[in-house]
């Protein structure tokens, strides 16, 4: 009964977690900068935040039929 994983969706999963890893060095970046003004800070966070939830619906999504 196990279902065979295309090629395809296995590249899909691997973006995905690429797409976290570069959320979370952005995220390192943002914590590492020095002299930044506050909406640098926030929106280096935000863009942390939606490249990471990025990632995370790219590997969570339902394979194509």
């Amino acid at each position: 009964m196990s279902e065979r994983v295309s090629g395809l969706t296995l590249i899909e999963k691997l973006v995905g977690l690429g797409l976290i890893a570069i959320g979370i060095y952005i995220l390192h970046l943002t914590q590492q900068a020095q002299g930044l003004h506050s909406v640098g800070y926030t929106l280096l966070t935000l863009a942390s935040l939606c490249v990471t939830a990025t990632g995370l619906l790219t590997i969570l999504a339902k394979p194509r039929a």
